[in-house]
């Protein structure tokens, strides 16, 4: 018997880029390297900021002026207590209160007093406000801030030559 005599022959074989198959995994892939393009565009373009340009020489000091304050605040003996609203909420001024006193319990007169800002995703939005005094070592401050979210707040206090911080970390909300 001859094979061309058979009647259920094999049906021709399609080259791979008529099949269905094949255009289904290409669009796939297609999909997954734009989506990839799209982000590290966007991820460009809307960089924040937050890299100082001089990372480098901040980063080499950063231990040995970490040692120096340390060193500094136990010698001068400053007790600094920061204290902040329970509710903080956006567009609504906030009073943040500072109370310094000394090894003996006396309160501390400070030159300059300033409470920093700091937005950790968005450096744009960073800001400063000087302190009052308001007598007996207590400084305070009215904020208001723009965005909800997380912030950094450090108190800086200078005396003379000598500089205290304190910092802690905060959450604003949306007002109801």
């Amino acid at each position: 018997m001859n094979s061309d005599d058979n009647p259920e022959q094999l049906p021709e074989k399609l080259p791979a880029w008529k099949s269905p198959w094949f255009w289904t995994i290409i669009a796939l892939v297609a999909i997954v390297l734009g989506v990839n393009i799209l982000m590290a565009f966007f991820a460009v373009k809307s960089n924040p900021g937050l890299v100082s340009k001089d990372y480098y020489e901040r980063g080499k000091s950063f231990a040995n002026r970490t040692k120096i304050e340390f060193t500094q605040q136990n010698k001068l003996g400053w007790k600094m207590k920061l204290t902040t609203p329970e509710k903080i909420s956006t567009g609504e001024p906030a009073l943040f209160r500072l109370t310094i006193k000394g090894k003996d319990e006396a309160p501390v007169i400070a030159q300059s007093a300033t409470l920093f800002s700091y937005r950790p995703s968005n450096s744009s939005k960073d800001f400063s406000v000087p302190m009052v005094h308001d007598g007996d070592g207590v400084y305070s401050a009215r904020i208001s801030f723009p965005l909800k979210g997380t912030w950094d707040i450090i108190a800086e206090i200078q005396k003379g030559e000598t500089r205290q911080n304190l910092a802690q970390r905060i959450m604003v909300e949306d007002p109801l």
